[in-house]
């Protein structure tokens, strides 16, 4: 990677930490929550691109501990800070101070390859910046925690592998140099998605990444499919969902969603493990299933 346009990503991020800090204080100031206790982690997912009416209306439940803001990859877009839309998200997360903020982006690019190959998917160099790079981000945002997003989106070049598997020895030059580079810089909180773990000699790029994050975000237990979120195969740390109003999904019948209530009621699925991830769509949807939330108030708890 060129080392000039490394400097202008981090002049923008800088000039966008300025502008932040010097005309939007308020913003930042406590957002840092602390200890939210006697209550299970529940994550509420939001898009930064969709505006905060649904983050409103989900906070407004008390039933969140945790927010996760996502964003694409740094290469894709290294000047959110300065985005009004990501600045109006936490002026309303600064308003719930027992909920934890966790920025996350997206591990690989999905939009710009000028300083991204397939190659560098497999170099330790490109990791440990990637890491670096969000620590820094979570000192500048005062975030509770980090996350990344591993799975390929839009036209990365890791989509060429097809179902997301590679062979048995692209899996372990990537596995090592992920935790080559998670020794130097350490982890992040959370991951997403699961690694799939099966045998043979074509491995899954999950496996590989999930390494890079202490808490593993499941998405494989988005829908409300007995076989596939009792897959042996797929370890987890925090059950997702993929909640809407309706439970059917007319494009894809066999694969029914949760509805938020029953979500809720439905704790045999997620008490065991270290929480839940609510993941409400896009921004119609997140909208219709955060007020559904907002209804709701509170959790009536099972022992």
């Amino acid at each position: 990677m060129k080392k000039k346009p490394e400097k202008q990503r981090f002049i923008l991020r800088f000039l966008g930490t300025l502008l932040v800090f010097g005309m939007a204080m308020p913003y930042f100031t406590h957002i840092s929550h602390g200890e939210v206790s006697d209550r299970p982690m529940i994550i509420w997912f939001h898009d930064i691109e969709t505006g905060t009416e649904a983050l409103r209306l989900a906070l407004s439940s008390g039933i969140f501990s945790h927010v996760l803001l996502e964003g694409v990859s740094e290469l894709d877009k290294p000047d959110y800070f300065v985005k009004p839309k990501f600045r109006e998200a936490l002026r309303v997360l600064h308003k719930y101070k027992n909920v934890k903020f966790i920025w996350c982006r997206w591990l690989y690019p999905g939009h710009k390859f000028d300083h991204f190959k397939l190659k560098d998917a497999f170099e330790v160099e490109y990791y440990t910046k990637t890491i670096r790079c969000l620590k820094q981000e979570r000192k500048l945002l005062e975030a509770d925690l980090i996350a990344f997003d591993a799975e390929p989106y839009v036209k990365c070049p890791l989509k060429t592998f097809p179902n997301r598997r590679i062979s048995e020895s692209q899996f372990n030059m990537m596995r090592n140099t992920i935790m080559a580079a998670v020794e130097a810089e350490g982890k992040v909180d959370f991951v997403l998605p699961a690694p799939f773990i099966f045998p043979g000699h074509l491995k899954h790029l999950y496996a590989a990444t999930s390494e890079v994050g202490e808490t593993v975000i499941a998405e494989h237990t988005y829908r409300d499919v007995p076989k596939m979120r009792n897959d042996k195969r797929r370890p987890y740390d925090v059950f997702g969902a993929y909640v809407s109003m309706s439970k059917e999904d007319l494009k894809n019948p066999k694969k029914p969603y949760f509805t938020p209530r029953e979500i809720l009621e439905r704790q045999e699925l997620w008490s065991h493990k270290r929480g839940l991830f609510i993941y409400p769509g896009n921004a119609e949807n997140a909208i219709s299933v955060a007020l559904e939330f907002s209804k709701i108030k509170t959790i009536q708890r099972r022992k």
